[in-house]
């Protein structure tokens, strides 16, 4: 994969729409091209929502059977380290999972969105 992986249907679902709590976040996505074991998927949070550093609890999902939840200085980074056989590689594979600890924004005014991406881990 030379560009950044697009996605023709991407949702991210709060488990709690309370201002100001910490909650866990559900991802779901269709990959418009094939994903591959190592493949890392970006998740960008605008200023007023607050991604945790270290001890992110992650879960699987549909796809997946493992996966590693880390951050770097633009958000979090999940790596798919194991894809079920009836999604790896194939044409649009639905990809679900929840990342934790991720806290609310403190008002209910108006937020830049939440971005993402995924690309492979040669990239």
């Amino acid at each position: 994969m030379k560009t950044p992986g697009t996605f023709d249907e991407f949702k991210i679902t709060p488990g709690s729409k309370v201002n100001g709590v910490q909650t866990k976040y559900a991802v779901e996505f269709k990959a418009k091209v094939p994903v591959d074991n190592g493949d890392m998927f970006y998740l960008s949070f605008p200023d007023t929502i607050t991604a945790p550093k270290k001890d992110i609890p992650c879960e699987v999902g549909d796809c997946l059977t493992d996966m590693e939840c880390t951050s770097d200085s633009k958000g979090l980074v999940i790596t798919f380290k194991t894809l079920k056989d009836e999604c790896k590689l194939k044409d649009n594979a639905i990809v679900k999972f929840s990342v934790g600890g991720i806290t609310n924004a403190g008002s209910m005014v108006p937020s830049e969105p939440i971005t993402a991406y995924w690309t492979t881990s040669a990239d």
